[in-house]
Parts: structure tokens; sequence; C-alpha cells
């Protein structure tokens, strides 16, 4: 719904329309999936007008949905997360999230995809790289490098058994595609070979213990090669902040897991302000290189898709 149709409505739906945007937020503590439903408010988008969405989402929601939350069991989450895919196929869509559809996805990726293309060709990125792509899904990053930066090699790194399976199944045959199941954050991770970009698009906020986090940078580090770049995906902003929760780790399916509204207990998404980013960096012997901010367009809410650039610190 257009907020300019707020001006037809007549006073009776819009009063039942404010009367619902207050119950969703009066129960933000046991609901997951609060973002899309409250997208469907005309009253909120109304509000989100003059007050920014990602602000709501980073300085206010947080205040009363994350209050006592612990870190998830990614592994378990992530396998319960990829079953839950609408007929048990990944797609872009189910990767970003399985409450929306697919014109979201697409530009979505869109906006990260042309950030990243401005990001990597202002480095002088030249094609026939080697890439390894973290949190692959069902595959958009792996595609994405092989197509537009003709990559050589591309290592798809998952967390997740059910998404490595589907990679696997998915480039079977691809003898430029290599499959690793695995944590990234691991202490003793070693991929047997060095990259010269690696990929961590829309994942590092999920490894929400900040020592977890600060192990995967370091791994990114040592599998770099020289003059190698790494491009994160994220909010890098003023905040080091907890901004997604749900109930359980282990569900049959997303509806669910949404229409059971207990309590959110547990925290999926950290994000980062840049501060953090730059110190973490240097004590891996990186440097932040750039920053490319994605574009915003009017009530498409994209997830924290912002994009930073690491590179060795003699470079």
């Amino acid at each position: 719904m257009d907020c300019r149709g707020c001006a037809v409505l007549s006073p009776k739906r819009i009063a039942k329309d404010i009367w619902h945007t207050l119950k969703l937020v009066r129960g933000m503590r046991n609901n997951p999936n609060l973002g899309p439903e409250l997208r469907q408010s005309a009253t909120f988008r109304f509000v989100t007008r003059f007050v920014p969405y990602r602000f709501l989402r980073h300085y206010i929601y947080p205040l009363f949905a994350g209050r006592g939350s612990q870190p998830y069991d990614a592994k378990a989450f992530f396998e319960s997360y990829h079953k839950s895919a609408e007929g048990g196929e990944l797609s872009d869509g189910t990767t970003v999230s399985p409450a929306y559809d697919a014109a979201f996805a697409r530009y979505h990726y869109n906006a990260t995809e042309n950030a990243i293309i401005e990001a990597l060709t202002t480095q002088g990125t030249a094609a026939g790289c080697s890439v390894l792509d973290i949190g692959s899904g069902a595959g958009h990053w792996v595609d994405f490098y092989l197509d537009v930066f003709r990559a050589t090699h591309v290592t798809a790194a998952e967390l997740a058994e059910t998404a490595a399976a589907a990679l696997r199944e998915r480039y079977a045959g691809n003898g430029d595609v290599r499959v690793f199941q695995g944590d990234v954050s691991e202490p003793d991770l070693e991929l047997g070979r060095r990259f010269d970009i690696i990929n961590a698009v829309g994942v590092m906020f999920h490894l929400v213990r900040d020592e977890q986090w600060k192990r995967a940078i370091a791994n990114f580090a040592r599998h770099l090669n020289e003059g190698g770049v790494i491009v994160v995906g994220g909010q890098f902003g003023w905040v080091t902040r907890n901004v997604q929760f749900h109930s359980s780790d282990q569900f049959e399916s997303w509806n669910a897991l949404t229409a059971a509204r207990e309590e959110l207990t547990l925290v999926n998404k950290r994000i980062r302000s840049l501060r953090f980013w730059k110190t973490a960096a240097r004590e891996a012997g990186l440097r932040v290189i750039a920053r490319h901010k994605t574009k915003q367009a009017g009530y498409i809410y994209t997830p924290e898709n912002n994009i930073l650039l690491l590179g060795g610190r003699g470079e």
C-alpha cells in the first residue's frame, strides 16, 4: 500500500490500521516476523517517512525485543531455517528471508551487486580471480563471481549441511567450484589455498559472539592472497548492537516458528560499528580500504547490505 493512498482511506480504515499496528508493536517481544508484518501497515509506512526504518530497527526495537537474549546455536538455527524453505528448495528469496517475495529479494541482490561491482572496479580487481564465498546459501554469490568477474575458482563455504548438500548437487561436475561444509570461525581453519577475493556478504553479523567474529576475520586474513580484498556486506555505522531475535533454534517451518509467539530469547544478528571493524581489522593485520553504501529506495527495506572492503595493512 502506497502512503499516498492514506489520504483517501476512511476514518474507520485508518483507525483499524493504527490499532493493528499498535497491537503488533505491543507484541514485539514475541514476534520474529515483526518487520515484514509492520511493513504491511500504512501507519508504520507513514511513520518511516519521517523516522528511518533502520533507526527504529537498530536503536528502538532492540531495547524491547532484545532484553536478556542469549547467543543462538548458528548451525542448528540455519539447518532449520534452510529446511523451512518453501517446497524444501533453497532460492535467493528464501535465503534472504522466508517472509519476503521474489521482487524484494531481486532488489536486495541487485543493489548489493551494484555496490560490489563499484567497490571492486574502483580497486582495479581483474577478471580471473579466485574466490572464497562465505555462507553461500543457494549459490547466488558463487554465480555472481563466476559470471561477472570470471572467477577461475570459487570455494563455497557453508555452515549448514542442508545448504552444503544442495550446493554440491547444484555444482556437481563444475570443476571451478568446490564446496566446503564447516565453521569458518574455527581456530584451526585450513582451506588449503589462498584467495584473491573473500566474499562475506550478509553473514558476518550472524556471528554474534565477538570472539568468534574476530577469529573469522583472522582466518580470512590468513587465507587472503597478497593484494587481495575481503568484501563484507553489513551495517557499518555508529553502534554495535544485537538487532534480530528469535525464540528457538529448532523448528519445522518458518510459519510454525513465527506462529508460536514465544518470547524472543535468542539473538541471531549483531551489527558492529565502523570503529569496531577498524579495530578488529588492525588486530588481524588488515585495514579498511573503503566503504560503499547501497542504494535505498522508498519502502523497500533492504537488510544490512552496505559494503566494506578490507585488505592487507601494507597496501
